[in-house]
Protein backbone atom coordinates (compact mmCIF):
# COMPACT_ATOMS: atom_id res chain seq x y z
CA UNK A 1 0.00 0.00 0.00
CA UNK A 2 2.91 2.62 0.04
CA UNK A 3 1.84 3.11 -3.90
CA UNK A 4 -0.63 5.58 -2.43
CA UNK A 5 1.49 7.65 0.39
CA UNK A 6 1.90 11.15 -0.72
CA UNK A 7 5.00 12.25 -1.68
CA UNK A 8 6.82 14.59 0.75
CA UNK A 9 6.43 18.61 1.01
CA UNK A 10 7.97 20.47 -1.92
CA UNK A 11 10.38 23.20 -0.75
CA UNK A 12 7.72 25.85 -1.96
CA UNK A 13 5.07 24.07 -0.17
CA UNK A 14 7.41 24.01 3.19
CA UNK A 15 7.93 27.23 2.58
CA UNK A 16 4.31 28.54 2.36
CA UNK A 17 3.42 26.48 5.52
CA UNK A 18 6.30 27.77 7.57
CA UNK A 19 6.00 31.13 6.43
CA UNK A 20 5.41 33.79 9.22
CA UNK A 21 3.58 37.02 8.63
CA UNK A 22 4.89 40.24 9.41
CA UNK A 23 3.52 40.67 13.10
CA UNK A 24 1.33 43.77 11.79
CA UNK A 25 -0.28 41.21 9.02
CA UNK A 26 -1.87 38.90 11.12
CA UNK A 27 -5.83 39.96 9.54
CA UNK A 28 -6.97 38.12 6.22
CA UNK A 29 -10.01 39.43 4.53
CA UNK A 30 -13.28 37.28 4.24
CA UNK A 31 -12.33 36.40 0.44
CA UNK A 32 -8.45 34.77 1.69
CA UNK A 33 -10.09 32.52 4.15
CA UNK A 34 -12.54 31.36 2.15
CA UNK A 35 -10.35 30.45 -0.89
CA UNK A 36 -8.38 28.64 1.69
CA UNK A 37 -11.06 27.04 3.03
CA UNK A 38 -12.13 26.27 -0.40
CA UNK A 39 -8.94 24.52 -1.20
CA UNK A 40 -8.21 22.55 1.95
CA UNK A 41 -11.74 21.54 1.38
CA UNK A 42 -10.90 20.35 -2.42
CA UNK A 43 -7.93 18.67 -1.25
CA UNK A 44 -9.50 17.10 1.66
CA UNK A 45 -12.07 15.41 -0.79
CA UNK A 46 -9.10 14.62 -3.34
CA UNK A 47 -7.45 12.79 -0.32
CA UNK A 48 -11.08 10.88 0.92
CA UNK A 49 -11.68 9.49 -2.65
CA UNK A 50 -8.00 8.18 -2.61
CA UNK A 51 -8.62 6.60 0.31
CA UNK A 52 -12.11 5.06 -0.72
CA UNK A 53 -10.59 3.83 -4.20
CA UNK A 54 -7.79 1.79 -2.24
Amino acid sequence: MRENVLPPPTRTQQNLFTHRAHPTDVRKSLAELREEERALLARNAALLQGLATR
